[in-house]
């Protein structure tokens, strides 16, 4: 079985424990993602999960009958200023075709503009079943949609294997830390300052207290860059602190958390994760998710916003992480971790009859139909091919091109020849009329020359072949 799966992937720990739990459930299933930069996921070690694959978004292939289902996944898929033209046009065509979508573990905002909102009702509308992962958002979708198919359930996280055995390893406290994108240079030195001397006073508390920081984000948002301005301004016992640093592995950092009891969190998964290792918990109120998520236990402790810093809080801040109060109710943590599986119940039905093999061979042959139009229509430009080695002597005998000329990064051979055509400096390109001409790489350094010619203005399956069609035209060969 095939499914199309809609899901940001960027080494965010939380979006990662969403997808590997998806993943490793429905481990039959084909799942393909739209990303017309397949080489930066593969770096960044997504391809280790080998039901996971990247296609270049292909609105023939959402027409087509590659796909059995659709779904969107993930906590912020519906931003307030998100753009749902792509999404909207898959969910038509899902529909149409009577093929199920779901969505599941996400949650809504309340301030949206009419567009956006239409947009939103629009996709909702099309899905054969939804789990909204708070209660104001599924309030939200009942009082506007009369489709019973949507419910409310926990976060996806808590259906993760990872907050099972709990270890705590004596008084750690982590703290999971974000800059706030709408942040200020003058507010974010005295956010990190807040930090440094809560870090500082809560060591001083005891000499076996320790410290962890945790960046839960490495992909377009770095959260290492502000635990290393945290740690810069500490003055005190600095030895005491260790730094993780989340680059991929899923449970080697779950396991670090897991040991801390005491945890400050700004991300929204630290919260999560700290709930599900039953810590004592500090949060910080950085959107509506988090509030919503706090309101729906009924948590009645300190609650720390961007405007909140001061340094007379830091001591109350510690005083309560010491506390023998959880300041939530259990109960309704225990039922908001149960609900999580709601997220799967209905998929559940539908997934677990996938057949694999002779789907997978269906898709690869489309894709390859896929290239082979596309070279077809490179035929009607200029062709340019970027290298002028072993492979590009291949592909130039092989695909008998009328090729105009080949461009090279080894400064040795420009103004030569290769094959009887001239041999330039990349540089040409960029006096080229990029509508006009079409470059085939041929070289063993893709992803080095395709990042070279995204900034010089080219994109991938318009100016140049991506990646999987690159290692498609070269085992042709």
């Amino acid at each position: 079985m095939n499914v199309l799966l809609d899901v940001f992937i960027d080494l965010n720990l939380g979006d990662d424990v969403f997808l590997e739990t998806l993943l490793n459930r429905y481990k039959n299933v084909n799942f393909y993602c739209f990303d017309n930069k397949k080489w930066e996921k593969e770096e960044m070690g997504y391809d280790k999960y080998k039901n996971l694959f990247f296609l270049p978004i292909s609105f023939s292939l959402i027409k087509s009958d590659s796909f059995d289902a659709y779904i969107i996944m993930g906590g912020d898929m519906f931003p307030q200023n998100g753009d749902f033209v792509l999404r909207k046009f898959i969910c038509k065509s899902f529909s149409d075709a009577k093929k199920p979508i779901y969505i599941i573990g996400c949650n809504l905002y309340k301030n949206y503009s009419e567009d956006i909102q239409k947009d939103i009702l629009y996709i909702f509308s099309k899905s054969s079943y939804a789990a909204v992962r708070d209660a104001c958002t599924y309030r939200f979708l009942k009082t506007r949609l009369k489709n019973n198919r949507i419910v409310y359930s926990g976060d996806i996280a808590f259906s993760n294997h990872n907050l099972e055995g709990i270890t705590k390893n004596g008084n750690i406290l982590g703290i999971s830390v974000r800059r706030k994108n709408d942040l200020g240079e003058d507010e974010y030195r005295k956010y990190c300052a807040w930090f440094a001397r809560l870090a500082e006073h809560y060591i001083k508390q005891n000499e076996d207290n320790k410290l962890r920081f945790f960046a839960f984000s490495n992909g377009i948002t770095k959260d290492i860059v502000v635990i290393h301005d945290i740690y810069s301004q500490m003055v005190a016992n600095p030895e005491r602190v260790e730094i993780v640093d989340y680059c991929g592995n899923i449970n080697e950092t779950l396991r670090m958390y897991s040991e801390c009891n005491h945890y400050i969190t700004t991300r929204f998964h630290g919260l999560i994760f700290a709930l599900g290792y039953q810590g004592k918990f500090i949060p910080f109120e950085y959107e509506e998710k988090c509030v919503n998520l706090l309101d729906d236990i009924e948590y009645s402790g300190i609650r720390i916003n961007y405007d909140s810093l001061d340094q007379g809080s830091i001591a109350v801040v510690v005083n309560q992480l010491f506390s023998s109060e959880f300041f939530y109710d259990r109960d309704k943590l225990k039922d908001h971790i149960l609900r999580s599986e709601l997220n799967f119940s209905t998929m559940d039905l539908f997934l677990n009859q996938g057949n694999q093999e002779n789907k997978v061979i269906h898709l690869e042959a489309e894709y390859q139909s896929n290239l082979s139009v596309l070279l077809n229509e490179s035929m009607k430009k200029r062709i340019i091919v970027f290298g002028t080695g072993s492979l590009s002597l291949k592909l130039s005998s092989h695909y008998k091109y009328c090729i105009e000329y080949y461009v090279d990064n080894d400064e040795s051979k420009w103004n030569g020849s290769f094959l009887d055509k001239s041999v330039r400096s990349p540089v040409t390109l960029s006096d080229e009329n990029k509508d006009d001409i079409f470059i085939l790489i041929a070289s063993q350094y893709y992803t080095e020359i395709s990042c070279q010619l995204e900034i010089m203005g080219f994109q991938s399956n318009k100016h140049y072949i991506d990646k999987e069609q690159y290692h498609l035209l070269a085992s042709n060969l």
